[in-house]
């Protein structure tokens, strides 16, 4: 069975979001044909995939993943997204970000991989 597009996109998502290389890579060095910023991945996991809105209303994953995606949407809003890409990657608070990503992230694989077919 293959996952629905929109779950596949927030794993993708959250990767982009947990790992400090990509984001070195795409977001401060602009290497490859990466297009991407750390407001665009924020945009991608709650709006463009339909999860903040399915969030509203329902348990999207479990009751973890979810607790911890409205955690990380909580933090990221609080993020200046026009500050220098460089000091906001090495800030305590966008590590802070990455790491819960990270756990969210296992989390929701965790969710997907317990659901009935």
């Amino acid at each position: 069975m293959t996952l629905e597009y929109w779950k596949t996109a927030v794993i993708q998502s959250l990767e982009e979001l947990s790992d400090p290389e990509f984001q070195k890579k795409a977001w401060l060095r602009n290497e490859g044909n990466l297009i991407s910023s750390p407001s665009e991945a924020s945009d991608e996991l709650f709006n463009d995939t339909g999860l903040g809105e399915e969030m509203k209303s329902r348990l999207v994953f479990s009751d973890i993943a979810d607790s911890l995606l409205k955690e990380l949407r909580k933090r990221i809003s609080k993020i200046n997204f026009e500050q220098n890409i460089e000091t906001m990657l090495s800030s305590k608070e966008w590590i802070d970000i990455r790491e819960l990503a990270l756990q969210t992230l296992l989390e929701v694989k965790k969710a997907v991989n317990t659901e009935k077919p």
